[in-house]
């Protein structure tokens, strides 16, 4: 959460997270890198279903507004081309199929690799699915931090709105045009939830909520140092 608050889009953070697990756990790149694919297939289902909870009820709130409508189209292209780029990688990353893959590819250990563990992934479907069901209160509790954010900054809107538009903001966000959605995440707040309120508390509750992310994040980091350092003596 902290490196996601400072850094463009979410590659910034994934690849902090990467490093901090071959650092602090002696997990090895590769395999960090697939576990974090598998977060954020985890997430997308999560995020799937508010959508399809949430932001498809209230689709007129979207629609009121050409940047909202844009956003609601855009994160239907984006959560249908996600499921499609992970159906095709996949069925691609089959047994069958990687056995075929020539001898003279580059990195072909690392893909032989990273498909062999990705099948176990959906071998072990049940934690998978548990992953999953756990990633659907997480994301509604993170949404609701937003709706919190914006009420304490005075903006009269209410939790169903926000879990409407939520979604479209945390898609857009993904995107590296900004660090962090800051900006971006505000213009939403403020076209799409505005309707007659001051634009400056809908702005300023979103970079509430932001700050509120980041400091989830400082006391994860200081959970986990200090975690370390009790397990750190024993394992001497």
């Amino acid at each position: 959460l902290l490196f996601d608050a400072v850094l463009p889009g979410a590659a910034g953070g994934d690849v902090a997270r990467a490093l901090l697990l071959r650092r602090l756990a002696g997990v090895p790149v590769l395999r960090a890198l697939l576990t974090l694919m598998v977060d954020h297939l985890s997430g997308l289902l999560a995020l799937m279903t508010l959508a399809l909870g949430f932001t498809l009820a209230r689709r007129d709130l979207l629609e009121a507004t050409a940047i909202g409508s844009a956003g609601f189209y855009y994160l239907g292209v984006f959560l249908a081309g996600a499921l499609v780029l992970l159906a095709m990688s996949f069925a691609l990353s089959h047994p069958r199929l990687t056995r075929y893959v020539p001898q003279k590819v580059p990195g072909r250990e690392a893909l032989l690799k990273f498909a062999e563990a990705w099948h176990a992934y959906a071998r072990d479907w049940r934690r998978s699915a548990l992953a999953a069901l756990v990633s659907l209160p997480l994301l509604t509790a993170y949404f609701s931090l937003f709706h919190a954010m914006l009420r304490a900054a005075g903006a009269t809107v209410g939790w169903l709105d926000v879990m409407a538009v939520m979604p479209v903001v945390d898609a857009v966000c993904l995107l590296p045009v900004s660090f962090a959605g800051l900006g971006v995440r505000e213009v939403l707040f403020v076209q799409v939830l505005g309707g007659g309120m001051e634009p400056g508390l809908l702005a300023l509750g979103g970079i509430l909520g932001h700050l509120g992310l980041a400091a989830c994040g400082v006391a994860g980091w200081l959970w986990a140092a200090s975690m370390r350092a009790h397990v750190a003596p024993s394992s001497r």
